[in-house]
Formats: C-alpha cells, structure tokens, sequence
C-alpha cells in the first residue's frame, strides 16, 4: 500500500466508510476513493427549505447525530405537525418532507431547525410555503410541543438538495 494511500485509510473513520460515504477496492489506493453524490441539482420551484427557531428547546449536542432517540422524538413531533398542513394545502402535490438538522441557536434556549419539502414544480409554491408558516405560527405561536415566535422561520427556495431525498 502507498505512503499516501495508508494515511488517508489510517485517518477514515470506520462509520463514514461503513456507512456508505466512502469506499474503496481491495488494492486501496488514492484513486480507489468514490466519494457519492451528497447534493444533487433539483427542479426550480419544488424543493423548500424552512429554519424554524425553537425558543423553548435547548440545544444538545445529540441532535448533531439525527439517530439518536432523543432527536428522533423532536423530529417527529416536528414531521408529524408539518406534514398535515403541507398535505392539506398541497394534496397529491406534497410529495416529502425531511428534517435536514439541528443547529445551536444565539441563546442557549434556543434550537434552530432545518427542514426541507418537496413539491411538485409551481410558480406560487413559495409565496403559498411561506403563507402556511405565517398563518399556522400566527395562529398557534408552536409547531407541535414547540414554542416558535412569529419571526420564528425563514423560508427560502432550494437549488440543491442531498441526493437521497429527491
């Protein structure tokens, strides 16, 4: 094995290669490395993302990992309120919704959330995606169990997306 190639096999971490981010041939060298696609172009106007900040949930380290079961239960109560009001407004056009991760909010009471869905292609979905916050947050001032204040969410429009949600 190559000086090189040893080094970059010593420093990988067992999960990222187990997990399917990288792998590599028997005969391992540099040019073995496949890495795949992590982002992929998407269609105008179908993929939207949402950051929604969580006043009354502090940030743990654990939601850096999205498996771990206390993330997974934020994430579902997050998924399982979200996912209705984009399937009422949207109908068959709704097609997925993801949480992308968790991020440290300014305050230590704070978690910021990123979330991404996906519809089929519209020239309006944008305005309408941002109405449905509006008006849901408006009206609750939650998502769920989860306090969001009314300038609580940005929405914006995705060009890219990670490759095995589209």
């Amino acid at each position: 094995m190559a000086g090189k190639a040893k080094d970059i096999l010593l420093n990988l971490k067992e999960p990222f290669v187990r997990d399917g981010h990288l792998t590599a041939d028997g005969s391992f060298a540099a040019s073995d490395i496949y890495t795949k696609p992590y982002a992929a172009p998407v269609a105008k106007k179908t993929v939207y993302g949402v950051y929604i900040r969580l006043t009354e949930l502090a940030f743990m380290p654990m939601f850096y990992n999205l498996n771990n079961t206390a993330t997974l239960q934020v994430t579902n109560d997050l998924l399982l309120t979200s996912r209705p009001l984009f399937r009422n407004r949207f109908g068959e056009y709704f097609v997925r919704a993801v949480v992308l991760e968790y991020l440290e909010g300014r305050v230590l009471t704070d978690t910021v959330v990123s979330m991404a869905f996906l519809l089929e292609a519209d020239q309006d979905n944008l305005i309408i995606v941002d109405s449905i916050w509006r008006t849901h947050i408006g009206d609750n001032g939650a998502l769920g169990n989860h306090v969001i204040r009314e300038d609580g969410f940005l929405v914006h429009g995705e060009r890219i997306s990670h490759s095995g949600y589209c």
